[in-house]
Parts: structure tokens; C-alpha cells; sequence
């Protein structure tokens, strides 16, 4: 391997980490807004910062070479508790967390109602 492959992969491999790690940043700090808002007076059930935090979380239970939908994640009136912008926006960040981390998750092909299909290395 060339002296300037080694430069880019190690580029590509250190931008993998830190967007892995921004995304981690992030997830916590989403936690502890859900935290402070409960503390003093917040209504709101869900925190989708929580919410990727346990999808996460949830997919070692997950088969190797399974194939699952987000929703399929969560018990089936927990999903429908979430309010269709957060499942929206937990949607994207579970790709970008699979598609940034070595979690042994690959998003593959969508359903034909448009959700994103992923499958377990």
C-alpha cells in the first residue's frame, strides 16, 4: 500500500471515530435535556436521544444475519407512543450511527412502504 493510501485511510478511519463520537456526544446530551426537563416539569414521554441509546442497545439481541426494521426494536405501543417526527429523526440517526460505526450492522435495501431494512453481520 502506497504512503498516501495509508494518509487516506487513516483520514477516513479518524473522521469514522470522531462523527462516532459526535453522535455519542450528542445521544447524551439529548439524555440529559430528557433528564432536566423531567426534573422540572418536562411532559414529554420520549426523548429521542434516549430512544437511539436503546435501539442501540437492543440490537445484540438481534440474530446474526437477521433482518429488522427500527421499529422492530421496540415493543410495538412504545413505537406507536412516538410521536412520527421523533421516529422521523431517531430513523436517521440509527442509519448514520450504523452507517459510522462497527456496531456489525448494515443497512441494506428499504421495504416497498419506504423503511429501511437492516441485517445483523
Amino acid at each position: 500500500m502506497s504512503r498516501q493510501a495509508c494518509i487516506n485511510r487513516l483520514y477516513k478511519e479518524l473522521f469514522n471515530t470522531v462523527l462516532s463520537i459526535a453522535i455519542l456526544v450528542i445521544a447524551s446530551i439529548m439524555i440529559l435535556i430528557s433528564l432536566f426537563s423531567k426534573m422540572f416539569g418536562g411532559n414529554e414521554m420520549y426523548e429521542v436521544g434516549s430512544l437511539l441509546v436503546s435501539a442501540v442497545n437492543e440490537t445484540h439481541k438481534v440474530n446474526a444475519g437477521e433482518k429488522f426494521l427500527l421499529k422492530d426494536l421496540f415493543k410495538g405501543y412504545e413505537w406507536n407512543r412516538i410521536s412520527r417526527s421523533d421516529r422521523l429523526l431517531l430513523g436517521t440517526l440509527f442509519l448514520n450511527h450504523v452507517n459510522t460505526s462497527k456496531i456489525g450492522i448494515l443497512a441494506v435495501e428499504k421495504t416497498t412502504s419506504g423503511q429501511q431494512q437492516y441485517v445483523k453481520e
